[in-house]
């Protein structure tokens, strides 16, 4: 979990930003050297000036082998 606030000045006056984001994995042992993963993130900007909002969604698939 994260969270970030900024406050700072523009040509149109004040712009104060609250980014909020959360993440979790998964991981299964699918034997001796290799695991699959899954991920998933999720990140909302919210804003005064509605051109910096943005939410955003990743999903993260794969696997990790060790040698």
């Amino acid at each position: 979990v994260r969270y970030r606030y900024d406050s700072f000045e523009t040509l149109e006056g004040t712009d104060d930003q609250q980014l909020v984001g959360a993440a979790a994995s998964l991981v299964y042992r699918l034997n001796e050297t290799l695991d699959g993963v899954f991920a998933l993130s999720f990140t909302r900007q919210s804003a005064d000036l509605s051109a910096n909002q943005f939410s955003e969604a990743v999903i993260t698939v794969g696997l990790v082998k060790r040698f």
